[in-house]
C-alpha cells in the first residue's frame, strides 16, 4: 500500500512538472508571437529555458487560486 501512495505522489509530481513545462513554453511562444510582452519570451542564458515564461506562468496560478480561495469555489467541481 505505502510503494503505491509513494508512485502515485510522485506520478502525480511527475504530471504537474510536465504541465507546468508546457504551459511556460507555450506562454513563450505567445510572447514571440507578440500577443504577450516580448520580456515574457526570454530565456535563461546558461540552460535555454524560458524562465521568464515560468514565472509568469507560477504567479497567474497562485493568483487564480488565491480568487478561488476568496470566492469560496470548490476546486474539484
Amino acid at each position: 500500500g505505502i510503494v503505491v501512495q509513494v508512485l502515485l505522489l510522485t506520478s502525480l509530481f511527475a504530471a504537474s512538472l510536465s504541465f507546468h513545462n508546457v504551459l511556460a513554453r507555450y506562454i513563450k511562444s505567445i510572447a514571440q508571437d507578440g500577443c504577450l510582452p516580448t520580456k515574457v519570451a526570454a530565456t535563461h542564458a546558461r540552460h535555454g529555458s524560458p524562465h521568464t515564461a515560468s514565472v509568469v506562468q507560477s504567479i497567474s496560478v497562485v493568483v487564480l487560486l488565491a480568487v478561488a480561495v476568496i470566492v469560496g469555489a470548490d476546486p474539484i467541481t
